[in-house]
């Protein structure tokens, strides 16, 4: 609408513009815009979702995720110190990174804060950095020892990934 009304303010001699040039400003405007904001030509949204995982696990990935270990006999094995505030659990995966397991409330309470829970995970699941569960399930079950089977949402490492390619 504005480009439409400075190029008919330009025709009417109102502006002494060169034609289309209320259109190029307008298009530069618009590609400064879209360059400084969050999540780029996609949805903000899911820019926030991305975004709110990330912080959430670089600031507490080590210390409220308790490390699962493997013991002598190559099975899972309870660490050797105790996480305080537990939020989930990480364990490396065959490449050697962390899958973090989170929590649901503390998805809902702190990671998602702010942000529709479901939706945080739906858009995970879509870009392939969450391990959804069974069936409709987007969280999963884990084995923890000590604990036994917990429902979490599993976040892949590839999650940061994403955000270098950004």
């Amino acid at each position: 609408m504005l480009a439409a009304a400075g190029e008919l303010a330009t025709r009417a001699g109102i502006l002494p513009w060169p034609e289309d040039e209320a259109l190029r400003g307008v298009g530069r405007c618009f590609k400064a815009w879209l360059a400084a904001r969050e999540g780029g030509a996609g949805p903000a949204e899911d820019a926030a979702a991305l975004a709110a995982v990330r912080r959430f696990l670089e600031a507490h990935g080590e210390a409220r995720l308790t490390e699962i270990v493997r013991g002598a006999g190559g099975e899972d094995a309870e660490p050797a110190r105790p996480t305080v505030n537990r939020a989930g659990w990480r364990k490396r995966d065959a490449e050697g990174r962390w899958v973090f397991w989170i929590l649901p409330e503390t998805w809902r309470a702190e990671v998602c804060a702010g942000l529709d829970p479901q939706h945080v995970a739906r858009v995970l699941a879509r870009a392939g950095h969450l391990q959804s569960g069974e069936g409709k399930n987007l969280a999963g079950r884990i084995w923890v020892p000590g604990v036994g089977p917990v429902r979490a949402f599993a976040v892949l490492p590839s999650v940061f990934d994403a955000e270098r390619s950004e």
